[in-house]
């Protein structure tokens, strides 16, 4: 046993094969040989090469070996609420942790002080002294530490790479049964925000809603049925809405121009804004530089720019994917302000947005059905009148997969549909793929 033990673990290091096993958690089946399975064959920190991050000022990439006497380094993979508190689980990579230690955060410029360690089992938790290099725990007294976060020594420090958060893809508004409970619903969602990146709250001024934002559906389910069990705010939630962006399809200019007496001040400001389209995912980027633009007014000029990027011209969504530049500007040495040119700015954005052939963009989901063969024909043909992109359909024992690309406003109420359509035998995942221009349905029309 122990040679074929060897043997398994040189090949699992070596990705040659991968471990199977069966159990069942939730009949303590086989649950105490993949904890020994764990031990035996995967790799422990210190067989693993040394891990790469960044050099928070020279942005250089610097390596950390997984030893104990290395400078401390940890990242933080997860934030909870443990009986009220706040917990937050590292992952150390290197060096030593002690119970009351200032550790620095290099994402957030902060310092802050880790109060007290835990080492987790499910319910139960150990309070430790301290903790090397190879260890996952969870430590109280972070306040400004959240997920994909560093933690280093702030003579010694190091960046590793974050996580990845999606941009929420669906909305819906709530509203409190009673006002008495504000207070215990902002502190709710606050703590559900640390606890999850891709969960957004906002609050919208002009119905004085609060707004919340996730996932899909069942994302903002589960939050709704936590905010009502867990933390006891009764509230009232609106129908889910698709969140939209815009961008353009083509180059447009825009003539700013702003001349007024304020306070009995004459203000004056002249700029051409240009856009440019930029290729799906690229982002925004903004170029405020000019040569008849003095260095005093280029940071309000951008300024301008970044917050007109905010609304849209069609339905007031977000833009992206675009370049916006200073193609031209007119100064004015008595009569120029600060104020001047953000406001020229923000009007010649919005002409050349205008100019720039708009369009709407929708959120496209990554869909993967699993169904009985016998009812794989009619779940296609809903896909296919849903919009959907079938990309390739595989089989998995007696079940077919059907994998395909669908607008989220298509999948409002599928889990319904898709029950009917299986007799309850097929099951369905979805995840964010991108955004794309809109294709107007009637589906779409009608919700």
């Amino acid at each position: 046993p122990k040679e074929i033990r060897s043997a398994i673990r040189r090949i699992t290091l070596s990705g040659l094969a991968f471990p199977v096993l069966c159990g069942s958690g939730l009949r303590n089946i086989g649950v105490q040989r993949l904890t020994d399975a764990v031990v035996d064959y995967l790799p422990a920190p210190t067989d693993l090469p040394p891990i790469e991050g960044t050099d928070p000022v020279s942005e250089s990439s610097i390596q950390r070996s997984h030893d104990s006497g290395a400078p401390f380094s940890a990242l933080v993979f997860k934030i909870s609420t443990d009986e009220g508190r706040r917990i937050t689980y590292l992952r150390i990579y290197s060096g030593m942790l002690q119970a009351g230690a200032q550790v620095y955060n290099p994402n957030r410029g902060l310092d802050e002080r880790v109060a007290r360690i835990f080492q987790m089992f499910a319910n139960k938790r150990n309070r430790l002294n301290e903790v090397e290099a190879g260890n996952i725990v969870a430590v109280a007294g972070l306040k400004e530490t959240f997920t994909g976060d560093t933690l280093c020594e702030r003579d010694k420090p190091i960046r590793y790479e974050s996580l990845d958060f999606p941009d929420p893809v669906i909305y819906l508004a709530v509203e409190l049964r009673s006002s008495a409970d504000e207070k215990k619903l902002l502190e709710s969602l606050e703590k559900l925000q640390a606890e999850d990146p891709t969960f957004h709250v906002r609050m919208d001024e002009e119905t004085g809603q609060t707004i919340l934002s996730g996932m899909g559906e069942l994302h903002l389910n589960v939050v709704l049925r936590r905010l009502k069990e867990e933390f006891l705010v009764p509230v009232r939630a609106g129908t889910p809405r698709v969140v939209y962006r815009e961008t353009i399809s083509t180059s447009g200019e825009g003539e700013g121009v702003f001349e007024r007496e304020i306070g009995g001040k004459a203000q004056f400001a002249r700029v051409i804004v240009r856009l440019q389209p930029a290729p799906r995912g690229a982002g925004v980027s903004i170029d405020s530089k000019h040569s008849n633009l003095p260095e005093e007014f280029q940071e309000p000029v951008k300024h301008a720019l970044l917050s007109s990027v905010e609304s849209g011209p069609l339905g007031g969504y977000q833009l992206v994917d675009l370049a916006a530049s200073v193609v031209e500007a007119t100064f004015d040495e008595m009569r120029s302000t600060q104020t001047a040119f953000e406001v020229a700015s923000a009007i010649g954005f919005q002409v050349a947005s205008e100019e720039a052939s708009p369009i709407l963009l929708e959120p496209i989901m990554n869909v993967e059905v699993v169904t009985p063969e016998e009812f794989l024909g009619g779940i296609i043909n809903d896909l296919n009148g849903r919009k959907g992109k079938i990309e390739n359909v595989t089989t998995r024992g007696h079940s077919k997969i059907v994998k395909t690309l669908i607008p989220l406003a298509e999948m409002f109420g599928y889990s319904t549909d898709l029950r009917s359509a299986s007799e309850g035998r097929a099951t369905y995942s979805m995840k964010f793929s991108h955004y794309d221009a809109v294709e107007r349905t009637k589906r779409q029309e009608n919700t």
